[in-house]
């Protein structure tokens, strides 16, 4: 349960981050101080500040899924090794046999 709310916390973060950097995002001018948008961004303030907000926005929880996914994998094989489990590291991938030993 704690996890979850953990999770809740990190996603509720970045999305105040998101919101965050659509307020703040400075908009491109070029040298005649026009603005010069990128071509996604099809001219409209909007639409660029939209674009940079979810740009962070999903780069935020890119970063939380990656770590959730080391301590899970942590916790996988702490259990692995309580049930009386080795485990092998091969090269990134786990091998995994049962052990005799009591």
């Amino acid at each position: 349960m704690a996890e979850r709310l953990f999770v809740r916390i990190l996603v509720a973060a970045a999305l105040c981050i998101a919101l965050l950097a659509f307020a703040l995002v400075p908009i491109p001018v070029d040298a005649t101080g026009d603005a010069d948008f990128p071509a996604a961004a099809l001219g409209q303030a909007a639409l660029y500040r939209l674009e940079v907000a979810l740009l962070v926005f999903y780069s935020s929880l890119l970063l939380v899924a990656i770590g959730l996914l080391e301590k899970t994998t942590d916790n996988l094989e702490q259990q692995l090794i309580e049930t009386n489990l080795e485990i092998k590291r091969l090269d990134e991938s786990l091998e995994v046999t049962v052990s005799n030993r009591r």
